[in-house]
């Protein structure tokens, strides 16, 4: 089979004729098996998820079947971790002082904070996110791209809306 008739599937959304890269390509036959390595890129549009499950149906559809399942679920990097763990220890230096205060008003103590909870309620947002030092300047003009896409009403809708709704 041809690695570029291959398709992958992201919820509804089908995108086919990847661009392939292989390293070795010897192909099998009837009763002879074969080996290609290699990898394929899809072109994708921004609207496609990071995180999901994703199908993947090798050379032709129908071909191999069932379509090979992957799942890809958003695990913290190092900085995010770290950024988890000094936040959630300014928050329980914060609950302490506010603890000592409602004590002494009240005479009834809060408890100790329980850090875990911060750390593991951790959000990560589904999109691409910068490992390198010179990313932020790609990222930020894929943003300007994506700006410069919509048209001049979309634009000023936009920039009308509360900035609590641009999330």
């Amino acid at each position: 089979p041809d690695p570029r008739g291959s398709r992958i599937r992201v919820g509804t959304r089908e995108f086919g004729r990847p661009h392939a890269n292989l390293t070795h390509d010897q192909r099998g036959g009837y009763g002879a098996s074969g080996r290609v390595e290699g990898q394929l890129e899809f072109a994708m549009d921004s609207t496609c998820p990071i995180s999901g499950e994703y199908a993947l149906e090798f050379g032709e559809p129908g071909l191999y079947s069932p379509p090979v399942r992957i799942r890809i679920k958003r695990e913290p990097n190092d900085h995010q971790r770290d950024v988890a763990k000094y936040l959630a220890g300014y928050v329980s230096k914060e609950w302490e002082a506010s603890n000592a205060k409602e004590s002494a008003a009240t005479g009834k103590a809060l408890g100790v904070y329980d850090m875990s909870r911060l750390q593991s309620g951790l959000c990560l947002p589904d999109m691409p996110q910068q490992e390198t030092a010179n990313d932020c300047g790609f990222f930020i003009l894929v943003q300007i791209l994506l700006l410069l896409q919509l048209t001049p009403e979309g634009l000023r809708t936009l920039a009308t809306l509360p900035a609590d709704l641009l999330s």
